[in-house]
């Protein structure tokens, strides 16, 4: 074998260099992995970029595992470092994604995160329930979460849902001429 450029010699006669010969040869980086022509190597084999790697992560001349903050799309992430079926944290308004608990926002449109809406029917944002509350968005209607008066269109929470407008509840609301009081 040591007589053959390709390291491999069977029955007397050189051997090209392959994938499957069990020889680091030709421009593999590791054992029949790396270097463009065959498949990636595995954490901990050699490499000498990402490309030569499964995870995308070459680092001192060995494949690295991936991970959320390697700065390579991979591990099955939709973005670099986000999104997928993986631990890694939901993408931001912009990012490349698949479906909505891809993004932050919980809105994939057209194959990127979108930024929160009152309109999106998803509670994301500011938004104490889906599409109102939180200051941003028009207030809730009794029933819906809340967190403050404000958030509902009667102005009364309590234990986190919006109320419906009553005769007692200290709040000019419904059809009240003044607070508690008037009106029908």
């Amino acid at each position: 074998g040591s007589d053959c450029t390709s390291g491999v010699c069977s029955g007397g006669t050189c051997q090209a260099a392959s994938c499957t010969d069990g020889v680091q040869n030709g421009d593999e980086t590791d054992t029949d992995c790396g270097g463009g022509t065959c498949s990636p190597c595995t954490v901990g084999e050699g490499c000498s970029t990402g490309a030569d790697c499964d995870s995308g992560v070459c680092s001192g001349g060995t494949c690295q595992a991936a991970t959320c903050s390697d700065g390579v799309q991979n591990q099955g992430e939709t973005d670099v470092d986000c999104g997928g079926s993986t631990a890694c944290p939901r993408c931001a308004v912009n990012d490349t994604c698949n479906v909505g608990s891809d993004c932050a926002s919980g809105v994939c449109g057209g194959g990127t995160c979108n930024a929160p809406t009152c309109t999106d029917s998803v509670q994301n944002g500011d938004e104490t329930d889906v599409d109102c509350g939180g200051g941003t968005c028009s207030p809730c209607t009794a029933g819906q979460s809340c967190n403050v008066g404000t958030d509902c269109d009667t102005g009364v929470c309590s234990s986190g849902v919006c109320q419906s407008a009553g005769c007692s509840d200290g709040v000019k609301n419904g059809d009240e001429t003044d607070v508690d009081c008037g009106g029908s």
